[in-house]
């Protein structure tokens, strides 16, 4: 489904697609692909083989936050920029520059990428809701344009907001060059406008708190050493005080905005419990405990990961075992 974002990069040689009938199939799917891929390793076909995709078969590698995990499936140090890579084609930057074109983006005011739709359960953003925002933005800002990114398109009455359906995934990344900023739910949009064929914009991301790191995007920058003070996070916040905060940061620039809105992520592993005890079940403990090594050399024994800890393990053992008597 995204084999076309590795088009045109110069570290990609060949390309081994596995077809996938569903979603359903996934991990009879993978299983199948990795027995092949060591196969023909054994035959000489291939030098090593390194399996970095987290799901179905690497959750050993999983830490609760998803570019660390993968970069796990490599057993040696990274030393090459952690960020992602696009090769965009002359064809794609000038359909991008087209539609910016028409729709006369940043012409008469600020254009606002709106990432409305996540795959991974990071945000409650739906196309609905971020409609809603959109339409309290430019009542407050009339001259604002805003897109709206999601694979189901939207016909809004308002010529200031923008279906922005018909755009392919990849080429948000040329979007950044024509917007003022991002509205994101760390989906797959939020991190293509982190490649480095786009440019760095002022982002807000609207999260939930419920997936703790997972779907943070000042966590993960901040673990990289990269800069962060142009990213802002909420957290299960409704939509008129979204809204606001889009205003702020279009009026007023994202350090003034930052202070009002930003909020700091308390380190919480409820998502990383959700993914570990299906595991637990299926008798997977030795997969669990490397991924609990590496929740631990992480963030180390810090008192609040061992509260967290306790409290996730007896919560769910109280659920499935109450104590009589």
């Amino acid at each position: 489904m995204f084999r076309h974002v590795i088009a045109h990069d110069p570290h990609v040689d060949e390309v081994w697609e596995v077809p996938l009938a569903s979603r359903a199939e996934m991990a009879a799917t993978w299983a199948a692909f990795a027995r092949e891929a060591h196969a023909r390793k054994a035959r000489g076909e291939l030098d090593d083989v390194f399996l970095t995709q987290i799901d179905p078969g690497n959750y050993q590698n999983f830490d609760g936050t998803v570019r660390a995990s993968i970069f796990r499936g490599y057993p040696r140090p990274i030393t090459v920029p952690v960020t992602p890579v696009i090769r965009l084609g002359d064809d794609e930057i000038a359909r991008v520059r087209d539609f910016a074109r028409t729709h006369r983006l940043q012409e008469d005011g600020p254009a606002v990428i709106f990432e409305c739709a996540h795959g991974s359960g990071q945000s409650f953003v739906t196309p609905e809701w971020a409609l809603g925002v959109a339409r309290a933005v430019v009542r407050q800002m009339p001259t604002a344009k805003i897109v709206l990114s999601s694979r189901a398109g939207q016909s809004p009455e308002e010529t200031a907001i923008i279906d922005g359906s018909g755009l392919k995934f990849r080429e948000y990344a040329a979007l950044t060059h024509h917007a003022s900023m991002l509205v994101g739910c760390s989906s797959g949009l939020t991190w293509v406008c982190t490649s480095d064929a786009a440019r760095t914009l002022p982002t807000l991301q609207v999260l939930t708190r419920r997936v703790g790191m997972c779907g943070a995007v000042v966590h993960d920058l901040e673990h990289w050493g990269l800069p962060s003070d142009h990213v802002i996070e909420m957290r299960d916040k409704p939509a008129e005080q979204v809204a606001a905060c889009v205003v702020d940061m279009l009026s007023n620039g994202v350090a003034h905005a930052r202070a009002a809105h930003h909020e700091r992520l308390d380190l919480t592993f409820d998502y990383y419990y959700t993914v570990m005890l299906p595991l637990l079940r299926q008798g997977k403990v030795a997969t669990v405990m490397q991924s609990m090594r590496n929740v631990i050399a992480r963030y180390g024994l810090r008192r609040e990961v061992l509260i967290d800890l306790a409290r996730q393990i007896g919560e769910r053992v109280m659920k499935r075992s109450p104590l009589k008597g």
